[in-house]
């Protein structure tokens, strides 16, 4: 479909037009499964034909002469115009005896979209931002908007929230994406409720004073539009954050892990970092750049030392939520948000890491009351990905302690790194494995490790296998489990060899299925430490390796963050 002037040529001025017909031929198209003929308008030289029919809609049948003329007079010369006017007549006379229109005045536009979704026979009510998005049309003025930064930045967004197929899923997506909007733009904690959601975007649109900075917000939003689809939301092991690139191995880490966690309190505010970087000119844009990644390692640290010394959340989305609405005043840091209801807000990235910083302090004093807490918390129980994340910090570089063979220390720089980004999705980090086994009392292990619930689930008694070797492992007593770590951990061919040869008399009893995951294992240096012939595994050896693991822990990230 195309709107021409009279020198046929295409008018631009009605592009909003035609991407209306567009859109209503696409959905057409795709509510009739791409057969459209079956469902179009009968063909009118049947339905005069169709008595039921022309009586239902008329009372009575069209004349013999009409007939004739429709169905065998083709040729004359104004038979497409009478056509044309019987078929308008009979959608008319459809239009008007066998539908109803339903006028409803309401109060308020939030009333009247309550009002519309009970009466949508679609049963797909509108999300809040294609409500938003005449909004925007208008701020802009209809003949202004097509290719305006407004009319950009709502293509962004829509280009992250069509990517969603079904009803439910974009309905989700939008109030998730919506949701850390808020939070960055004005600090408030939004409900998923949709008329909430409608009427934040609604009133705070509305309130600005200038199209500048009503521009600015459409702007922040396809920002995080992009943030989530080409970052929190990616099915990648690997992120490239539109407009940012690939982060480094650490980074790269720390945003897994916080998607692992599935930690959402926070995208709020690394989402400010991130639309600062994507809005400063060319002169600041490394500095931005590297803002963002040294937020995305703080918040990473904060998070992980918090919930790895008290296990549960504790508030913390409270904190963060603070951070952003109200900053800290006594210390003159402003709110991260960008403007709350009385202040405008900063992105400092300084003031960030201080708030975080003394809210961890108000809970761990130092080091060794953090080291403490951790080291005693059955914390598999609490977040197995919190848990995850403790055992691969504290085993980057590691290499056996000379002075305590069962335990680590830090080795050289690059000897063992396991801070990767694929390491959330590399099969050797999969699985957290328990040493001892969860189940009480269970057979080939020492009593007392059963003596306190909690032992087995501290850090000192886990280790990390790929989901096949963990499952083979199982509940097996010490002595077999003990082999096969040594069997895991073996550096050379001949060594995994010997050491296979004594699963017999250790009465290690191969299927076809252990076999395979056997001999399609590589070396798991973190089962190395587990390894020594004469280990044996106790409460008094979980207990320093908790303390070991907490220690290498906190001196590998508390730098992020105190740094």
């Amino acid at each position: 479909y195309k709107v021409v002037d009279e020198k046929d040529a295409v008018d631009p001025r009605h592009n909003t037009i035609v991407e209306v017909f567009k859109y209503m031929r696409t959905t057409l198209t795709s509510l009739t499964a791409r057969k459209v003929k079956e469902y179009d308008f009968p063909d009118i030289q049947q339905v005069v034909k169709n008595d039921g029919f022309m009586k239902a809609l008329w009372s009575y049948a069209p004349t013999e002469e009409v007939v004739r003329f429709v169905t065998e007079k083709s040729a004359e010369k104004h038979y497409d115009v009478f056509v044309s006017l019987l078929r308008t007549l009979v959608l008319s006379r459809y239009f008007n005896t066998r539908m109803a229109l339903t006028i409803v005045t309401t109060r308020s536009e939030d009333d009247a979209f309550d009002m519309f979704e009970a009466l949508n026979t679609t049963g797909e009510p509108l999300t809040a931002f294609e409500t938003f998005k005449p909004k925007v049309i208008e701020a802009e003025e209809l003949l202004k908007y097509e290719g305006s930064e407004s009319h950009l930045g709502v293509q962004r967004v829509e280009k992250y929230l069509e990517t969603f197929k079904k009803a439910d899923d974009r309905q989700k997506a939008t109030s998730e994406l919506l949701i850390p909007f808020a939070l960055a733009e004005t600090g408030e904690k939004l409900q998923k409720n949709l008329s909430d959601q409608r009427r934040y975007l609604r009133e705070y649109f509305d309130k600005l004073p200038t199209i500048v900075e009503k521009r600015g917000v459409v702007t922040s939003l396809a920002n995080l539009a992009a943030f989530m689809q080409s970052g929190w939301t990616s099915g990648d092991d690997s992120i490239q954050l539109e407009g940012f690139g690939k982060f480094d191995e650490e980074t790269g880490f720390c945003f897994q892990a916080l998607r692992a966690l599935k930690h959402t309190v926070v995208i709020g505010a690394l989402s400010r970092f991130y639309d600062e970087f994507r809005q400063s000119d060319d002169g600041r844009k490394a500095e931005r750049k590297a803002e963002l990644i040294e937020a995305i390692k703080a918040a990473t640290a904060f998070s992980m030392l918090w919930r790895g010394g008290q296990g549960g959340t504790e508030n913390i989305d409270s904190i963060y939520r603070n951070i952003m609405r109200e900053g800290r005043e006594t210390d003159s840091i402003l709110p991260l948000a960008k403007r709350t209801k009385d202040k405008v807000g900063a992105v400092s990235l300084s003031g960030f890491k201080r708030i975080l910083r003394e809210n961890l302090h108000a809970v761990f004093a130092d080091r060794d009351a953090w080291i403490k807490a951790a080291s005693r918390m059955p914390i598999y129980k609490h977040s197995v990905q919190v848990a995850k994340f403790l055992i691969i910090v504290a085993s980057d570089d590691a290499a056996l302690d000379p002075n305590d063979p069962p335990l680590i220390i830090r080795g050289t720089k690059g000897l063992a790194p396991t801070l990767k980004e694929e390491a959330w999705g590399a099969n050797i980090h999969f699985s957290v494995e328990h040493i001892a086994p969860q189940a009480a009392n269970s057979p080939g292990w020492a009593a007392e490790i059963y003596e306190d619930v909690q032992t087995v689930d501290r850090l000192g008694n886990l280790t990390l296998l790929p989901t096949a070797e963990n499952s083979y492992l199982g509940n097996k007593p010490w002595n077999q489990k003990h082999l096969i770590y040594r069997y895991l951990s073996a550096e050379t061919p001949i060594d995994a060899q010997a050491i296979y040869a004594q699963f017999p008399t250790a009465g290690l009893t191969l299927s076809a299925i252990a076999k395979e995951i056997l001999a399609g294992t590589s070396y798991m240096p973190m089962c190395k430490a587990l390894s020594g012939p004469t280990l044996s595994w106790d409460v008094s050896l979980i207990d320093k390796r908790s303390v070991r693991i907490a220690e290498l822990a906190y001196d590998r990230i508390s730098p992020w963050l105190f740094g």
